[in-house]
Order: C-alpha cells, then sequence, then structure tokens
C-alpha cells in the first residue's frame, strides 16, 4: 500500500520548515508527490525522505539554493575545496583586521614632495569580480600578465602617435560609482603624456591595445594639479609577512587620513596612485611606490 506522508509529518522527519518546503517546490528542488485539487494540501512519498533529508543537510551546510538541484549527486569534494579556501581567506582577512586594529596611524612617517601640474593620458579598463573565492582568486592573478600586456601595447601606441611616451607612470582606480561598481574592478595605467590627443589618436591607442593586448580599454585624459606628492617609506621592520603587506597598504592611508588631519591637506582623487618608474610593470628591481596626492585646505 503507498502511503503518502503529510508536509507536517515530511517536515517533522525532514527538519525542512514549512516555508522551505513551498520554497523548494516553487523553485523545482523538491516538488510534493500528489496535491489535493480540492485542499490545495501538499502531500510526499516516503521515497522522497532521502532527498527531503539531504536537501535539509546541504542547506545547513551552506549550500546555496541554486545547487540544490544537484543533491543526488552533488560534488561533495569540491565544496570541501572550496570550504577550505574560503577559510584559508576568512583567516587571512581576520589576521590582517587585527593587524590594523593594533596600529597606530602616527606611527609612519611621511615625506612630502610639492610637485607641479602634470598632464597625463591614460588607458582605463574593467574586469568583474566572480562571487566564488577560487574565481576571485583567478581573475586577480590574471592582472599579473594583463596589466604589464596593456602597458606595453599603450606604450607602442604613444610611440606610434610621436608622443615619447615617459617611462614614469602609474595605477590607480577611476572615479566610478554605483551598483556597476560593485560588480566589476576598474584600472587606470596613466603615463605623463600630452593630454592634445586627436578622435584619430583616441582611437589609435584603444585599437592597439586591443590587438595586441586583448583587452578593451577607454583613453582618457587628464592633468595633476599642483600638490604634494606624500608618501610613507617602509619602517624598516626588515621582510614582512603577506598579512603585514597588505596590512601595511590599509596602515599607509590610514596615516595619510591622521597626516591631511594635522597639516591641513585635502586629498586629490579617490585613492592613492601605484607609481613605477622601469621598462615594465611589475618587471622593476623595486616595487610600485604608494603616492598620495594631496593640496592644503583653502
Amino acid at each position: 500500500m503507498h502511503t503518502h506522508l503529510s508536509a507536517g509529518e515530511f517536515t517533522a522527519l525532514t527538519g525542512l520548515s514549512a516555508k522551505a518546503l513551498r520554497l523548494y517546490g516553487e523553485r523545482g528542488v523538491l516538488s510534493p508527490d500528489a496535491v489535493d485539487p480540492q485542499t490545495n494540501y501538499r502531500s510526499y512519498s516516503p521515497a522522497q525522505l532521502r532527498q527531503g533529508i539531504t536537501v535539509d543537510l546541504l542547506r545547513r551546510a551552506g549550500v546555496p539554493v541554486t545547487e540544490l538541484m544537484r543533491w543526488a549527486d552533488y560534488p561533495y569534494a569540491e565544496r570541501r575545496q572550496e570550504l577550505v579556501l574560503r577559510r584559508a581567506m576568512e583567516d587571512f582577512f581576520l589576521d590582517v583586521a587585527e593587524e590594523i586594529s593594533r596600529s597606530d596611524p602616527a606611527r609612519l612617517s611621511a615625506q612630502s614632495t610639492s610637485a607641479d601640474p602634470l598632464p597625463w593620458a591614460g588607458v582605463s579598463y574593467g574586469f568583474p569580480v566572480p562571487g566564488h573565492s577560487q574565481e576571485r582568486i583567478e581573475v586577480f592573478g590574471a592582472q599579473a600578465v594583463v596589466l604589464p600586456a596593456v602597458d606595453a601595447a599603450f606604450e607602442e601606441a604613444l610611440t606610434d602617435l610621436d608622443l615619447d611616451p615617459a617611462t614614469h607612470r602609474w595605477t590607480a582606480v577611476p572615479e566610478t560609482t554605483g551598483p556597476a561598481a560593485a560588480q566589476q574592478t576598474a584600472m587606470v595605467i596613466a603615463r605623463p603624456c600630452s593630454t592634445d590627443l586627436s578622435a584619430a589618436g583616441r582611437r589609435h591607442i584603444a585599437a592597439h591595445v586591443q590587438q595586441h593586448a586583448g583587452v578593451e580599454v577607454a583613453v582618457v585624459t587628464g592633468t595633476l594639479p599642483r600638490r604634494l606628492e606624500i608618501t610613507f617609506p617602509v619602517d624598516g621592520l626588515g621582510e614582512r609577512t603577506p598579512v603585514q603587506e597588505v596590512a601595511h597598504d590599509h596602515q599607509q592611508l590610514l596615516a595619510f587620513a591622521h597626516h591631511c588631519a594635522r597639516e591641513g591637506l585635502t586629498m586629490i582623487g579617490k585613492s592613492a596612485r601605484q607609481v613605477v618608474v622601469g621598462t615594465s610593470l611589475f618587471a622593476t628591481a623595486a616595487p610600485p611606490i604608494t603616492v598620495f596626492d594631496a593640496q592644503p585646505n583653502a
């Protein structure tokens, strides 16, 4: 005899709530075996108990609802590997947060250099930020290859236009906001250069970078105003751990904010510039220098 279980009985046996049963029914994850046409009451087959229990446990393990359709052949090994990676990243950022929470912004000593107005030209491009930890690592790791390729193609295009590109260049985050900015990261590679670029010159730069680096870019220009370039040299702690390296980037920002408040300065731009002097990005003997641009308050 085929016995059905009421929704209440199925809930008691599997651990799934009535709300979860309705949601999974709507999503096609776990549909009732029968629905009474008169009362609209749902009932389930005892053969569905294993599915119900498995789905409940997967959700307790944090598996997204969108992946529950695969309950019968769920990739447990892949999920465990992802959780190990995620946990390692959580531990890493906890360590960075602890390092920053204990730091003193006044400990870093600022060095200021007066700088004249500087016209520049650059290329800007964006790339998506995936939701999964492993995919994010792969995307950001790929930038170690993409950035130098874009920079080299940009330099070649400037040379084609007889603009004599300088070896001094920098990367920065463009002034973008809104929902789209939360879903992707943007990067600008800029060089001191004449901003008097014709429409044909801009098209040449974009096409050359697309052809030789495989990246679609927008050509941007601007002028850094008369300013103070402020840096925070390494504090002599010697070789630092990866946690200390990442924390130091944030500590410089805190030190800069503290310095601006003390000296009456206003930051220029959204973030610091990563300045490089050499033949290629990431191929220099010295690492990029973090430079903050500021002006005295009016």
